[in-house]
């Protein structure tokens, strides 16, 4: 099974070759991989397992996208209902049920432009690159005000320590064990 070429070609202009669409046999459904080195490792091209694959052509795994909106549980093959558009962690009941917990991210994609976009959206080379900026020197920023602040009181904390001091105020404390008030005659 192979992906619509126009989808294709336009993964490829999307991505400047970078991303791949291809089926998967072992797993039936397509896998999105990002090229990232040569060929490393000298597999039979008949080989079927998608990881030695991956390693033959020197891709990486990006994300799986299933033919339809259901997918079998990865544990107990009970079919779970995968959202359209997006992707959701997802967990089984009936593994819950007995005692397992476990969840896994999954999602249905067209094979479309809203695919291409999620893609986008989350490759670290265009658009997740820049959110993830905006937000680290937003958090920065408001550090560095923090900072600044924290500096400001404790500058304003020893001055209002030493006012009287600064400001010229004598202080006068007693000078033995009892107060002066003990040792005042009684009228």
């Amino acid at each position: 099974m192979e992906a619509p070429r126009a989808f294709t070609e336009r993964l490829q202009d999307a991505f400047d070759g970078r991303l791949r669409i291809r089926w998967s046999n072992a797993a039936h459904e397509f896998q999105i991989e990002q090229r990232v080195a040569r060929g490393l490792i000298n597999f039979p091209a008949a080989l079927t397992d998608d990881e030695h694959i991956r390693l033959r052509d020197g891709y990486f795994y990006v994300m799986s996208v299933r033919t339809g909106d259901r997918m079998p549980c990865p544990r107990c093959e009970a079919t779970l209902r995968v959202p359209v558009r997006e992707v959701k962690e997802l967990s089984c009941d009936r593994c819950r049920a007995n005692g397992l917990e476990h969840r896994v991210a999954a999602g249905f994609f067209p094979l479309d432009d809203t695919l291409i976009a999620h893609l986008q959206s989350i490759d670290p080379l265009r658009g997740a690159s820049r959110e993830l900026r905006a937000k680290i020197d937003a958090h920065n920023a408001r550090h560095t005000e923090a900072q600044r602040q924290s500096v400001l009181d404790k500058t304003y904390a020893a001055g209002a320590d030493d006012f009287n001091r600064i400001a010229g105020i004598p202080n006068v404390g007693y000078t033995g064990d009892t107060p002066m008030w003990a040792d005042a005659p009684v009228k």
